[in-house]
């Protein structure tokens, strides 16, 4: 951090917020810490990597499990030799419902180890269509009835390509498209068929 320009160590800043967060829960136990909007963001952004990485490093289980995927945090996750997008993360464990989010992790996982998709083509399209498959799960009254009968297989992906036309449907953040474009229509029927 650089202030007046002189670079500042971002360590004090951390004690200063958790004597803060501290003296506002009246001197209690760090579990009572609170920290206000401002200082939890900036906490984030600063211990992101590290939190990732140790989060990676603790999970005993395959790195497919955890919720977050950063190749620079987790050198279990497959890559090519020369990966043009090792520096990007993604985030299956966004899906809301449990089991959706663990059947994406797995097929995303499968389809990486195999070779059948890299971590560029995963983080470009692939990461997004099914998040974005997730969320129109989550529009529907049964969301297991997608794959109980298979016979109606075909009214359920006609309900998603119509669920994607809607600009407001095509990003997970408060600034939808102005249009579709059909090509991404077709990426997102790809990646979920």
């Amino acid at each position: 951090m650089i202030t007046g320009g002189i670079q500042r160590d971002p360590i004090p800043d951390v004690t200063i917020m958790v004597q803060r967060g501290r003296g506002a829960a009246g001197g209690g136990e760090l579990e009572d810490l609170y920290l206000g909007m401002e200082d939890r963001a900036r906490l984030e952004r600063m211990l992101g990597y590290p939190r990732l990485a140790l989060t990676a490093r603790l999970h005993d289980g395959p790195w497919w499990e955890l919720d977050t995927w950063h190749p620079c945090c987790d050198p279990r996750i497959p890559l090519r030799e020369r990966e043009p997008a090792r520096s990007v993360g993604c985030s299956p464990g966004d899906a809301r419902l449990p089991w959706v989010s663990n059947a994406l992790k797995w097929h995303m996982a499968m389809l990486l180890e195999s070779g059948t998709l890299t971590w560029t083509t995963l983080t470009n399209q692939r990461s997004s269509s099914l998040l974005r498959f997730a969320r129109w799960l989550e529009t529907l009254p049964d969301p297991a009835a997608v794959i109980q009968d298979a016979s109606r297989i075909g009214v359920f992906a006609a309900g998603f390509r119509r669920w994607t036309l809607e600009p407001a449907n095509r990003s997970s953040v408060n600034r939808p498209p102005e249009t579709v474009n059909t090509r991404k229509i077709n990426i997102d029927l790809r990646a979920v068929s």
